[in-house]
């Protein structure tokens, strides 16, 4: 009896979902030839696949890599290139490194998260080399191309989550969100609160 309590009481303290965020800086310059990281930070709550992208204006984006957390990151196409790029996973960290930039690096590249239902998209961060002219202005804004190969059936975008076919409103999945973390942060509370004294008391016997 004790043990199934003491259960339940673990569970409702852990059982908390915070919301999930991408973070990445804007922009990023580098000197042509030399080494670049472009960093992302992801909060996340459960086990999820991260990816990178890279959008080139006035082309579809395309899939650099992913990273399920447990086997090798997986490359793709010409980025599958040892002596270009690179992933480091530490922790929340999700960076990736280009070696020896080339003027052809020069794109918005984007930090995702993939869950079983959408793609997550961070703001990007815009990849700038001196001394080489943008031929074409960068805005960071996530993708929507139907070309992008994913494990999901949906690419997000900035305002709106695209599954399958349709298409809701992100606003609305966020508030339903939001009210599940307020939910189960005051039934986290009410846990706490019935629980701490009944184990004082159970200790005191």
């Amino acid at each position: 009896m004790n043990r199934l309590f003491l259960l339940n009481v673990l569970f409702c303290i852990a059982y908390e979902i915070p919301p999930q965020r991408i973070v990445h800086r804007v922009s990023v310059t580098a000197q042509l030839g030399e080494s670049v990281t472009l960093e992302c930070s992801v909060l996340r709550s459960h086990r999820i696949t991260l990816a990178w992208f890279k959008e080139v204006t006035g082309q579809p984006p395309v899939y650099i890599v992913k990273y399920d957390g447990q086997s090798k990151p997986i490359f793709f196409d010409e980025f599958n290139d040892k002596s270009r790029f690179k992933m480091q996973n530490i922790e929340s960290s999700f960076n990736l490194t280009i070696l020896k930039t080339e003027s052809s690096d020069m794109a918005v590249y984007y930090c995702a998260a993939l869950t079983d239902s959408q793609v997550l998209f961070g703001t990007g961060t815009v990849l700038l080399l001196k001394g080489i002219e943008s031929r074409g202005s960068y805005q960071n804004q996530p993708p929507i191309s139907e070309s992008v190969q994913t494990n999901c059936c949906a690419v997000a975008t900035c305002g709106q989550d695209i599954i399958g076919n349709g298409t809701k409103e992100a606003k609305t999945d966020y508030n339903q969100n939001m009210r599940i973390l307020v939910i189960l942060s005051f039934a986290r509370s009410g846990c706490l609160v019935i629980a701490i004294p009944i184990i004082i008391i159970f200790r005191r016997k």
